[in-house]
């Protein structure tokens, strides 16, 4: 019993557990709640990127050499297609596709580049950049699948916006930190791989430029010899320094958006599938009712059956020479075009919400939605029709301008877009948006192309030679680009002494906007000096014969004539400014010298 207890007692007792301790304050001093932080966003950067992040930079500089300090002309026309083989060039690999749709983006970008070493018109070169950087955007975005939305909606617009204004910077610290930073390694026992020092030494020397553009007009105002020196140099070291700055600046934007789309940064991230033990239920149908929408639809159809069958009324009675109230032809022609833009995009902002908001059945529009809809279509249609035939008769009887052509083409491509919505409304999967793009840019580039310019001159001017029209509105070739100096030449030969008149004054106002002339004096003259209007219009006081010259061999003595913009440069050249320049001097006699109504010179 006496060794049962013993033992019993030599058991070994559990040790003591500590006591729990209460937990310290959330925010007591010395505790600190650190977030865990996302992972910096950044991709594996090959020699492949490397190398066209270099071809980049340079090719951001000579955009700037070539393009932004030569006036958008061939220089261009000559780098701008480049940077869409840039991009083919890059992006193409694995995991993209070159489709029909975005080949035809950027081939129709390249081919609105062209006209801009053949045109000199200002809105026109605007609008062919504008829809050039927004295909190529597109071309890019489609051909790496780095949009959220397809391309055949309406939506992918904003795609579109985010590429061109945001992701070049919203990508920037990545493409950096990818490119220029420390690279993981597999083995870190392994010593750490050797970097290069070009971008320091490319930092270093865009630094120096700039120290030197600043001091050395300086060194060279404070010593004789260092400017004889540099006398005999052309080079404008400061619009060297412009470029070289501005150029990296493009270029890392460029390589931003170019390494987003190469590595995928912008392409949405595919949703975790649900595990198939835990189906998810069918979520309940959202929207507005179809009857609030079907009422709302009714409405509009309703009001847009009235305007059609007043449009249609009007117009028979127009065929039949019979005119509403007290209106002329002019007066009924030139009303309801603006106000017709308006209403068709009115009219399809409200399809769009009608289509998007609706309480869908099975996943599709209901199809009386679909219906009053295609009958709101229908109905544009007729609208954008009668707009066209007003147009029509007149330009037939007042002839053409710019702002007529250019609406009309606006009507057609208005005319596009609503058939590619009513073709929506029919089949769901129509890539309606796809459409209008095309058709936007194939306008843009035929207006490029023909030059809207060129074109109204050339018409009004064949209208006016045949009868069509009773005389011809020189005014309005005023405001035309360098296209209409032909026609104006043509028109100095006119039987009207009117229109030859007011031809003579566009040309001499021409001349003095396309050359810098100089006077014996040595100072610059232009239209506005009163040595310049007509004899029998200055006054008598200010008149001196005894210095005007009697020909034009003794004008040309006592004047320099040099052009404003010089065309010798094959990156400034441009088709319609060099043949402006060319005919005006050969004219200048007929320009500078005669007054058609005394003969006497302008100076």
């Amino acid at each position: 019993m006496t060794e049962m207890n013993n033992a019993y007692t030599a058991q070994p007792q559990p040790e003591p557990q500590p006591q729990p301790q209460p937990a310290p304050a959330a925010y007591g001093p010395g505790y600190y709640y650190m977030p865990p932080q996302p992972p910096r966003l950044r991709a594996e950067a090959t020699g492949k990127d490397r190398a066209f992040g270099w071809l980049t930079l340079v090719y951001g500089v000579l955009w700037c050499a070539m393009a932004l300090f030569r006036g958008f002309y061939t220089g261009y026309a000559i780098i701008m297609p480049l940077f869409f083989v840039l991009m083919t060039v890059y992006l193409l690999g694995r995991g993209a596709r070159l489709r029909l749709y975005p080949l035809l983006c950027g081939l129709l970008g390249a081919g609105l580049c062209l006209p801009f070493a053949l045109h000199n018109d200002p809105g026109l070169r605007f609008a062919g950049f504008c829809v050039t950087v927004a295909l190529y955007a597109v071309y890019g975005a489609v051909l790496t699948q780095s949009h959220s939305f397809a391309p055949g909606g309406f939506r992918f617009a904003l795609d579109g916006v985010l590429t061109v204004v945001a992701y070049p910077f919203l990508y920037m610290p990545a493409m950096l930190r990818s490119v220029f930073g420390k690279q993981p390694v597999a083995d870190p026992a392994a010593p750490p791989p050797a970097r290069g020092k070009a971008g320091k030494v490319l930092l270093g020397l865009l630094c120096g430029l700039v120290a030197l553009a600043i001091l050395l007009p300086l060194m060279i105002r404070s010593d004789a010899v260092m400017e004889d020196l540099f006398a005999h140099i052309t080079l404008d070291l400061s619009e060297l320094v412009g470029q070289l700055i501005l150029g990296v600046v493009l270029a890392a934007l460029l390589f931003s958006l170019l390494f987003a789309w190469k590595k995928g940064f912008a392409r949405p991230k595919p949703k975790p599938a649900a595990p198939a033990w835990a189906p998810m239920p069918p979520a309940a149908p959202t929207g507005v009712d179809p009857v609030v929408v079907q009422t709302f639809l009714g409405v509009l159809a309703a009001a847009f059956a009235l305007y059609v069958t007043t449009q249609a009324i009007g117009l028979a009675g127009v065929l039949q020479h019979n005119l509403p109230g007290t209106q002329t032809m002019a007066d009924y022609a030139r009303r309801g075009f603006f106000e017709m833009c308006g209403i068709a995009a009115l009219t399809l902002a409200m399809l769009f919400g009608a289509m998007v908001t609706v309480r869908k059945q099975n996943g599709d529009v209901p199809p009386l939605t679909r219906g009053l809809g295609l009958f709101t279509v229908v109905a544009m249609l007729a609208v954008i029709g009668s707009a066209l035939f007003k147009m029509y008769m007149y330009i037939d009887r007042f002839g053409l301008t710019p702002l007529r052509l250019v609406t009309s083409g606006f009507m057609a491509l208005l005319v596009v877009t609503f058939l590619a919505v009513g073709i929506r409304l029919l089949a769901r999967r129509f890539p309606y948006m796809k459409v209008v793009t095309l058709a936007l840019a194939v306008l843009v580039l035929a207006f490029s192309w023909c030059d809207v310019s060129t074109t109204v001159a050339r018409y009004n001017l064949q209208a006016y030679r045949q009868g069509q029209l009773e005389t011809i509105d020189v005014q309005a070739l005023d405001g035309l680009s360098d296209g209409a100096v032909p026609v104006l030449v043509e028109l100095l030969d006119d039987a009207d002494p009117a229109v030859a008149r007011a031809a003579h004054d566009q040309l001499v106002r021409r001349f003095f906007h396309t050359f810098r002339v100089t006077g014996k004096n040595g100072e610059e003259n232009d239209y506005t000096a009163p040595e310049l209007y007509y004899w029998e219009d200055i006054p008598e006081w200010e008149r001196t014969p005894a210095d005007l010259p009697t020909d034009y061999d003794r004008l040309i003595k006592q004047i320099t004539v040099e052009p404003r913009w010089d065309t010798n440069d094959f990156r400034a050249y441009n088709v319609d400014l060099a043949n402006a320049q060319q005919l005006l001097l050969q004219n200048a006699p007929r320009i500078l010298a005669p007054d058609p109504r005394t003969g006497v010179f302008r100076w």
